[in-house]
């Protein structure tokens, strides 16, 4: 009986093999559509592309496969539907490429993980085989893990925002925001020490840090942290975590060996400062992939004054979550401006478009502000271009504002 029902099943599974590959491919393609859409709430352009652009095509297609009675499509030798062969291949590509993504997302973190000693505080970082072999085809790739390359692309930008009802004679508040530093092979710990030099040569009220200190090697957590220790400001040294924290698993440990140094990381959660001018505060928020945990982060609100606080966030696509709230400025990276810019008249053309409508540069939503900062180091392919690293210094100047 059980012979029976197996060479059943083995039969059924090798007379509809094809069927059940479309099934098992429009399954996981509705999946990540639903990801895209449901999730995020389709605010963005990513979501909207997968509103208008791939879930209509989802549907028409699977809807004319049915019409066409799908089972005359068992094998793909008698599908007579060129479209249908056509959406075929397509699904299991996206499959293929979708599963591979996985794959290679959970052999980063073991990788990672394995590498992380917490005493290897010191590690010597080699410059990797490809980037010795190419710099003799030009300067893109080479100035990125070149000392003097990356000192003369370095810009201090210097942005000026004004809040509220303030009074001329208000003496701005000086903020400086470092975020994406990528520690690692292509961002040598060299590079991140002249960072925070040139940094406490602004003599800046306060600071922030907006993610990303590390780049995939968990051993880098160490020099990172003895480096922005070395920070100073008044008013204090904070931050949020970036994405790379969570792919590294180093949220708590940087939490903690930077609190015991005097930078408060704020893992949603906020903090009051102090100042001659009047209080304000500063809200923490981690980084997450749905917009339901920036709302959840945003409840804090309720207890301070969403217009007297700064937000630190490193991914920038939820601003308007927080504009919704009448914060007063958000603080964000991630994008890394880029990394590669091209300006075509008005028009931008750069990858991170795809990520994020918010490439750099402030941005402004009701009477909330956002500034997105290109960043330091790099990720994925270590190369900028026509994107400078940037250490950004704010002069803003916060008045009096009717809580919204």
């Amino acid at each position: 009986m059980l012979i029976d029902i197996i060479m059943q099943s083995y039969n059924f599974i090798q007379n509809n093999v094809f069927l059940i590959i479309y099934i098992g491919c429009q399954v996981i393609l509705a999946y990540a559509i639903g990801r895209r859409i449901f999730s995020n709430k389709a605010r963005y352009i990513r979501q909207r592309f997968f509103v208008y652009g791939i879930a209509p095509v989802f549907i028409v297609m699977n809807a004319s496969c049915l019409a066409n009675k799908i089972g005359n499509y068992i094998s793909f030798k008698t599908a007579g539907l060129v479209l249908f062969k056509i959406w075929l291949l397509l699904s299991i590509a996206i499959c293929i490429i979708f599963f591979l993504t996985k794959i290679w997302r959970i052999i980063v973190r073991i990788i990672a993980k394995i590498n992380f000693i917490k005493s290897e505080r010191n590690v010597t970082i080699e410059t990797p085989k490809f980037l010795n072999e190419s710099r003799k085809h030009g300067r893109i790739v080479r100035h990125m893990n070149n000392f003097e390359h990356f000192k003369n692309a370095l810009r201090i930008e210097e942005v000026n925002l004004e809040i509220g009802n303030y009074s001329p004679e208000s003496r701005a508040l000086r903020i400086l925001q470092l975020t994406d530093l990528h520690i690692g092979a292509y961002f040598h710990p060299d590079m991140a020490q002249e960072v925070v030099t040139l940094s406490n040569e602004q003599h800046c009220d306060l600071v922030l840090l907006t993610g990303d200190f590390i780049n995939l090697d968990r051993r880098m957590a160490g020099p990172c942290i003895d480096i922005l220790s070395q920070l100073k400001a008044p008013l204090g040294v904070y931050g949020c975590l970036g994405n790379h924290e969570i792919i590294t698993e180093t949220e708590d440990y940087f939490t903690r060996e930077l609190a015991a140094r005097s930078i408060t990381i704020l893992r949603n959660e906020y903090q009051r400062i102090a100042y001659e001018q009047g209080d304000f505060y500063l809200l923490g928020v981690d980084y997450f992939t749905a917009a339901m945990k920036y709302k959840e982060a945003c409840k804090l609100f309720k207890y301070i004054p969403s217009n007297k606080t700064l937000v630190l966030c490193h991914n920038p696509n939820y601003f308007p979550i927080f504009a919704h709230y009448n914060a007063a400025v958000t603080f964000s990276g991630h994008t890394h401006g880029g990394q590669i810019k091209f300006e075509v008249g008005p028009a931008v053309i750069a990858p991170s478009l795809f990520l994020s409508p918010y490439l750099h540069g402030h941005y402004c939503l009701n009477k909330s502000h956002l500034y997105v900062s290109r960043g330091l180091g790099t990720s994925g392919a270590p190369i900028r271009l026509f994107c400078p690293p940037e250490i950004t210094v704010f002069n803003l100047t916060m008045g009096t504002m009717d809580n919204q």
